[in-house]
């Protein structure tokens, strides 16, 4: 038969881990978004430079399409393979490791910390405040 502290503790390490799943699919949607979100404002800075340089006359249509199209797939590509290499494959294996330990819930913190911050930079570079 089981003591009540022994099913306290099953509790707690079923809820531990339940917390660490929760933040680490957290993760992983958030930098989904910020990657999705980087790109559209890669893709806004690029297209303003291709619009005034076409308005300057300095290059074409078809060149400004071109260097669009090249940082757009650099960006997703970049994006996508530190995404999976480090948040999704690194992040899973680390805090499934370290469940209910204040270093897993550290590096929770800062890897949501600096995907929302890359949100809302890219999010300013996609719409520039009016000047």
């Amino acid at each position: 038969m089981k003591s009540a502290t022994s099913e306290q503790t099953q509790l707690k390490k079923t809820l531990l881990n339940v917390l660490s799943i929760a933040l680490w699919l957290a993760t992983v949607g958030l930098g989904f978004l910020t990657i999705t979100t980087v790109q559209e404002a890669a893709d806004a800075q690029v297209v303003r430079y291709t619009f005034e340089k076409i308005e300057d006359q300095e290059m074409g249509v078809p060149t400004g399409s071109g260097l669009r199209r090249i940082v757009n797939y650099a960006t997703i590509a970049i994006g996508v393979l530190v995404w999976i290499g480090a948040v999704v494959i690194g992040g899973m294996e680390y805090h499934f490791k370290r469940i209910g330990k204040r270093n897993s819930y550290r590096v929770f913190a800062w890897t949501i910390g600096i995907e929302l911050a890359l949100l809302g930079l890219s999010l300013l570079l996609r719409n520039p405040p009016l000047t």
